[in-house]
Formats: C-alpha cells, structure tokens, sequence
C-alpha cells in the first residue's frame, strides 16, 4: 500500500492565506460594523450566514439532515461562541 500524496506546496499557500484573510477580515468587518449595527446583532448575522452556508453546502454534497440532538449541540456550542467569545470581542 503506498503513502497518499501530499498536496502541492501551492495549496499550503492557499490555505494559509485563505485563513488570513477570512480570520484578518473578521477584525475589519467588526470595526465596520459596529458603527451601525448593534454588536451582538452583527455577530449573530454573522453566525446565521456562516452556518446557513455550510449547512448549504454539507446538503449539496449529499450530507444528511442534522439531527434534533446535533442541532441542540450546535445551538448551545453557538451561543457560548456567540456571548463569550465573538460577542465579546464585537
């Protein structure tokens, strides 16, 4: 059995840039944001797109529909998210 390949050194620059930006953007968007947008609303919107995407995503590629016990976790492990950690820094 052979080793798998490992990726080219051009999508290690992708991910990390990729990382950069989003994770950079982030500050900028608050910064922005915060000027007209209540932050615990802006912060919120921000969870419900991201979430609403991947949710998107995961069912294009044929993902099952979350359970009622993993939208409970995910529901709880977003409001911790939400108040402690991005709500307080928006």
């Amino acid at each position: 059995m052979s080793a798998p390949a490992s990726p080219p050194p051009s999508a290690y620059v992708l991910a990390f840039a990729s990382v950069y930006l989003v994770w950079g953007s982030t500050y900028l968007a608050i910064r922005i944001g915060v000027g007209s947008i209540p932050p615990f609303a802006l912060a919120a919107t921000r969870f419900l797109l991201a979430g609403g995407l991947l949710l998107a995503f995961l069912r294009w590629r044929g993902a099952a529909w979350p359970s009622l016990r993993q939208w409970r976790d995910a529901f709880l492990s977003g409001c911790f998210l939400l108040l402690g950690g991005n709500g307080l820094v928006t």
